[in-house]
């Protein structure tokens, strides 16, 4: 096979980094190749004709007043209102995915300004980041309005290169905005090189106003009134959340009007000539009819407050609001980002797109992208190139690695290949990583018979970390994981190698780094009597309340019927588990759903009262309204204690458990076969008239094809003249592990290690030097029922005992 366009065999690469040679490990036998074949699913996937993505774009949680900014490093930086009293930054490598975006508090203000922490926006001026961000000395659910009267707009600065590192400083309220009036929703934007500020004042309703800057913190001019009610549509006293673009010798700022507690809160714009003198109010041409208004046929109910953006090269323009799902939701927790194309008219003036929830169609350059990989899927350059963005080569022949077509997903697709013997190492570093568990996943193909094919995740617990799988030959697109790798080190280096002959080729898609667990619902910052941040419920009456001095719980409808939706529905195996209380047990139950696609496609695990009157628990599904019983069981409860309930969904496998120790110890009670439902979010549901509460409701990667956690060390010491590999074997992980070591120079007997134990062994090679090598580990173990397996390989350093 030659991957490789024939004109192109002889090109070279202008400007390589230096080649950079590193040990590598032996050549790794066929044996190894043949154990982690289990980590490999091979599947010809061919990509759908038109990729397409799903409105919100962040579901674990609400998100009002969203802004998103592209930085330099290739990553989005989401802000908006998440907490109400911390500023928060969650970054993404795809514009319309940001599931298992990493998200960080960077900033928590200081007393008296530090509640109603609202809309933060990024910006990078001056080469430094600024954050404005609204924040009041009252809090508005306690006091209403005169919370409002108290906003101020906070300015915070950050030297460092990445928002998402160095130390946010205060510098204070904006310097020349009233300290005797509201003010909210600040932004900024330069035109005709003058840099102006935009907000709101909310005296006798909010009023966007605009002022001229000295600096990133002062004002240098008197602030103007530019926009204001005065269209029916726009209701009587909210203009409010202006954001800029200037385009085609215009400036155009979009507000939102009416009331975000009602559904006919929408876009509206205005417009001036950039020659004119913005701070003149006649300058300024309103619109008569909003630009972007509810769409209840798509399911998206008062959009609003939106940001701009661009594509990673700044060709294409998207807008980004927040909007409810469903009707009457108000300025609650509800309210998510979302974001579409944008075009331009004939005229030189923005084209804003009908709100839309599902089949959007993906960006080309996003197609196959995720949250931490930056081009991951190799189209953000939408070309062939010798060095694609965001990745680099080293070693030998750092020329070996480029794109070209024919990706899995996409178009394109990442290959190491030359016409020479040839080693190359292509890598990328993330940074920023919380600590926890992650998966690394790409899709590969492969020629076969190099001296070493391999894909590796280090440095995520340390610079000698590293977990390393061989590529085995596929012709067709074939799925490595390395998965439950725990980073405590706030990075990972992903990297693909080749130490090759002339004509032998890896190719290489679809790189995906994933957090385990994907969403942790605990209630504790959401408001009391609200419905909590990212919950979606399709009855009234779901709250947060009390249920201890340092505990808030969400609490079912009074009637005992109704459900409540969160997370992703793209989410496929997965086990999502929570803590049920009953309060009142009627004809019917408590339980979880999962696979959630809509209110008529779902599986359903609840502790209830039986039809033969006796507790216990069922397992239904839903498939197009039609209810089919799966599994059901006796088994005792107390209404009165909580218990911890979990439903793992597996390819065709849906396993139940029950916990009475908060999820210390877990006793099955089912395990079924059915394949109707594929993929969809979870929820919570209430029915019969029973009653209670729900608390720490958490999602986690539940894979047949997660790989068991195991840490091994070696160690190569002499020993009487002699080098002996002293090997330790420690399972990270919750389940028993068996595990099998070779070494060069035997293999000492299987062990059967338990959870957070160890095992140790030495091999004697009787000799009295060897070369770096590597110890490998395959091990093997059963989660969820299913039987689980890969290989760990742990190098050494050579040593000389003469």
């Amino acid at each position: 096979m030659q991957p490789f366009p024939i004109q192109r065999l002889a090109r070279t690469r202008d400007n390589a980094p230096p080649a950079s040679r590193r040990a590598r490990l032996a050549a790794i036998c066929a044996a190894i190749l043949i154990a982690v074949t289990p980590v490999s699913v091979q599947a010809a996937s061919a990509a759908p004709a038109t990729p397409t993505y799903n409105n919100p774009i962040y579901l674990n949680s609400g998100l009002p007043d969203p802004q998103v900014i592209v930085g330099e490093d290739g990553y989005y930086y989401l802000t908006g209102t998440t907490t109400s009293s911390s500023v928060e930054i969650i970054r993404s490598a795809s514009l319309t995915d940001f599931s298992g975006a990493v998200r960080k508090t960077v900033f928590t203000p200081n007393a008296p300004y530090n509640k109603d922490v609202w809309a933060p926006e990024l910006h990078r001026l001056d080469g430094k980041w600024y954050i404005y961000t609204t924040a009041s000395d009252l809090d508005y659910a306690t006091v209403g309005n005169p919370a409002v009267a108290n906003n101020r707009i906070l300015v915070l600065e950050n030297t460092a290169a990445n928002p998402l590192d160095g130390t946010w400083v205060s510098k204070g309220q904006v310097s020349g905005v009233s300290t005797t009036k509201g003010s909210l929703d600040g932004t900024v934007f330069e035109s005709g090189g003058v840099r102006y500020f935009m907000f709101a004042y909310s005296y006798n309703g909010n009023h966007v106003y605009i002022a001229k800057m000295s600096n990133p913190w002062t004002l240098s001019s008197e602030p103007v009134e530019v926009i204001k009610p005065t269209l029916g549509w726009e209701g009587q006293w909210t203009t409010e959340g202006p954001a800029v673009l200037v385009r085609n010798g215009k400036v155009f700022v979009s507000y939102s009007a009416n009331d975000c507690a009602s559904d006919n809160y929408s876009i509206g714009l205005v417009s001036a000539n950039q020659s004119s003198d913005l701070l003149n109010p006649a300058s300024w041409t309103k619109n008569t009819q909003p630009v972007m208004t509810s769409n209840p046929g798509a399911g998206v109910f008062g959009p609003g407050h939106n940001s701009f953006t661009t594509s990673p090269d700044g060709t294409e323009d998207y807008i980004i609001y927040h909007a409810n799902s469903a009707a009457g939701q108000g300025c609650g927790g509800g309210r998510m980002a979302r974001v579409q194309k944008m075009s331009w008219n004939a005229d030189g003036s923005p084209a804003f797109p009908t709100p839309a929830s599902q089949n959007i169609p993906t960006p080309k350059w996003d197609v196959g992208a995720s949250a931490l990989v930056r081009n991951g899927s190799f189209e953000r350059d939408q070309k062939a190139l010798s060095a694609p963005s965001q990745w680099t080569s080293a070693d030998n022949n750092p020329e070996a690695f480029y794109t070209e077509t024919g990706g899995r997903t996409g178009d394109f697709k990442g290959t190491q290949w030359a016409t020479q013997p040839y080693r190359v190492y292509t890598y990328q570093r993330i940074p920023n990583l919380p600590t926890g568990s992650y998966t690394l996943t790409a899709w590969v193909k492969s020629s076969g018979g190099q001296t070493e094919a391999s894909v590796e995740l280090k440095n995520y617990a340390g610079s000698s970390s590293k977990k390393l799988v061989a590529i085995p030959q596929a012709g067709d697109w074939t799925r490595i994981q390395i998965s439950g790798v725990n980073v405590t080190a706030g990075e990972a280096t992903i990297g693909f190698w080749s130490n090759a002959s002339a004509g032998q080729w890896l190719s290489f898609d679809d790189v995906q780094l994933t957090p385990d667990n994907y969403a942790n619902y605990t209630f504790e910052s959401d408001g009391l009597g609200s419905v909590p941040s990212g919950w979606t419920p399709d009855s009234s009456g779901w709250s947060v309340v009390q249920a201890a001095p340092n505990s808030r719980q969400l609490t079912t409808p009074s009637n005992g019927t109704g459900a409540a939706l969160a997370g992703d529905s793209r989410w496929t195996d997965y086990a999502v588990e929570a803590t049920i209380k009953f309060s009142a047990i009627n004809g019917g139950g408590l339980g979880l759903l999962a696979r959630v696609s809509d209110t008529n496609h779902f599986y359903q695990l609840e502790l209830s009262r039986l039809g033969s009157g006796s507790l216990g628990w069922d397992l239904y599904k839903n498939d197009g309204g039609s209810w089919t019983k799966l599994a059901e069981g006796n088994r005792n409860f107390d209404p009165g204690t909580p218990y911890r309930l979990r439903l793992a969904a597996v390819g065709s496998q849906l396993k139940a458990d029950i916990s009475s120790d908060n999820g210390a110890t877990w006793e099955a009670l089912g395990q079924v076969n059915d394949s109707s439902l594929a993929a969809g979010r979870i929820g919570l549901r209430a029915q019969g008239g029973s009653t209670g509460t729900f608390d720490d409701v958490t999602v986690r990667r539940a894979e047949a094809t997660v790989a068991p956690k195991l840490d091994v060390q070696v160690a190569a010491r002499c020993v009487t003249g002699k080098v002996v590999l002293a090997v330790k074997a420690t399972n990270t992980d919750a389940i028993p592990l068996d595990v099998s070591v070779a070494t060069p120079y035997g293999a000492p007997p299987k062990a059967t290690i338990a959870a957070s134990k160890s095992a140790s062994s030495t091999t004697n090679t009787r000799l009295v030097s060897v070369a770096a090598g590597t110890v490998n580990a395959a091990i093997s173990g059963t989660r969820d029922g299913v039987q689980t397996t890969s290989v760990v390989q742990t190098p050494y350093a050579a040593l000389s005992c003469g």
